[in-house]
C-alpha cells in the first residue's frame, strides 16, 4: 500500500511541476462544469496477486501479468468534482513456482534432493464496474484526476495450468482446470464468480482527450471457499485511454 500511495504522489508531482504555471487559483471549485458527459475507451496492463489472510498472517502469492480493457464514461457534477463508471474486461492473471525440494534416502544415507519445478498459472477473466468519485484539477496543458471508489465484478472464464517438470527441464505432467465453480464442481477450482472492492487510481488527461493513469484495486470479498483462510484479489493497473 505504501508503494500505492508513493506513486500516486508521484504522478501528482510531475503534474504540478511540469504544468502548475498556469493553473486555477481554487484547489476546488463548486462552479458548474462546462464539460459534457464523455465516453471513451481505455486499455492497459494488469499485475495481479492473490492475498491469503490466515491466523498466522498474510501471504501475496501468484504476481503476474494479465490486461484490461473496456469503456468508461465520465459525468461532469461541479468543476472539480465528477462520477466516472464503465465496463471493463479484466483479466487478473497469476503465476506461482515453487521447487520440489525433498529429503531422500540414498543407502541409509538421508540427503536433500531437487526433484524438479511446479508452475501454476491461473487466467481468472472478471466483467467489472468501477463507481468511482473523481477529483478534477485542470492545468495550462492537463487535467489531474483522482479517484476512489468501489468496483464490482463478475468472473466470466478462467483456467489454472498446473505443469510439472523434472530437475532437468522435461515436462513430466501437465493438468488443467476451471478456475470459476460451484462448490461440488468436479475438474474446477471452484473459485468464486463474485468479487467486489476498493479502487484507488490517478491520472493525466492531456489535450485531445488522451489519458494516462495508475490504479490499484484491493479485493474485499474472500473468493475461496475453504474455512480456514480467505483468498483475495490484488491488481495493480496501468491505463491508456481516449475519451470522445
Amino acid at each position: 500500500m505504501k508503494k500505492t500511495l508513493a506513486t500516486l504522489l508521484l504522478l501528482c508531482a510531475v503534474c504540478v511541476s511540469s504544468w502548475g504555471q498556469e493553473r486555477s487559483d481554487a484547489f476546488f471549485s463548486g462552479k458548474k462544469s462546462s464539460d459534457k458527459v464523455s465516453l471513451g475507451i481505455r486499455g492497459g496492463l494488469n499485475v495481479s496477486q492473490l492475498a491469503t489472510v490466515a491466523d498466522e498472517g498474510t501471504t501475496r502469492e501468484g504476481r503476474f501479468a494479465g490486461f484490461h480493457a473496456g469503456v468508461s464514461l465520465e459525468v461532469p457534477i461541479v468543476e472539480s468534482l465528477g462520477f466516472e463508471t464503465g465496463l471493463y474486461f479484466v483479466q487478473k492473471a497469476i503465476r506461482e513456482k515453487t521447487r520440489d525440494i525433498s529429503m531422500i534416502d540414498i543407502e541409509g544415507h538421508e540427503l536433500w534432493a531437487d526433484r524438479g519445478e511446479m508452475t501454476t498459472k491461473g487466467t481468472p477473466c472478471y466483467l467489472e464496474i468501477p463507481l468511482l468519485a473523481a477529483y478534477r484539477h485542470n492545468f495550462r496543458k492537463v487535467q489531474l484526476i483522482v479517484n476512489t471508489g468501489p468496483y464490482l465484478a463478475y468472473g466470466i472464464c478462467g483456467k489454472l495450468k498446473i505443469k510439472n517438470e523434472d530437475r532437468h527441464g522435461t515436462t513430466t505432467s501437465e493438468q488443467e482446470y476451471d478456475w470459476f465453480g460451484d462448490e461440488d464442481a468436479m475438474g474446477s477450482v471452484r473459485v468464486k464468480r463474485f468479487d467486489m472492492g476498493w479502487h484507488l487510481g490517478a491520472g493525466l488527461k492531456f489535450k485531445g482527450s488522451i489519458y494516462l493513469g495508475y490504479s490499484y484495486e484491493a479485493g474485499l470479498v474472500n473468493i475461496g471457499r475453504s474455512d480456514d483462510y480467505s483468498t483475495k484479489t490484488r491488481s495493480h493497473a496501468i491505463s491508456l485511454g481516449f475519451a470522445f
